[in-house]
């Protein structure tokens, strides 16, 4: 599909590629990733506030706290 509407898949802003699910090993393969993906463990809490600690410290400067 990315080939034949370039012009669709630039203006929906999304993968838009087709396969063929006939066989059970290709089933399985989707399932499996679709469940890990599912199941992908988020950030801890204490790497997000690392993350946010680290922007302000670098953008200091340019952040004017009162």
């Amino acid at each position: 599909m990315n080939s034949v509407t370039p012009t669709l898949t630039y203006l929906i802003r999304c993968n838009s590629d087709v396969t063929s699910l006939l066989s059970g090993t290709a089933i399985k393969a989707v399932v499996a990733y679709v469940s890990d993906y599912i199941t992908k463990p988020g950030l801890k809490t204490y790497s997000v506030f690392d993350v946010i600690k680290s922007i302000f410290d670098k953008n200091s400067e340019m952040i004017e706290v009162v």
